[in-house]
């Protein structure tokens, strides 16, 4: 599945499965690795991320 993230103003183009976690997309396609995995049970918001969608 074609995306494009923008991030920090900077576009980018990815091709990834369409049951890819974001998070996986971030770190494993943009080399993000400052993501961070939280528990996993969405007990607790561990990090926020802002979208906004631009048709």
């Amino acid at each position: 599945m074609a995306i494009t993230l923008t991030i920090k103003g900077a576009k980018h183009k990815l091709d990834v499965e369409p049951d890819m976690p974001l998070l996986w997309a971030l770190r494993d396609e943009l080399n993000m690795t400052g993501t961070k995995f939280g528990c996993g049970v969405a007990a607790r918001i561990a990090s926020f991320l802002g979208f906004t969608n631009q048709k």
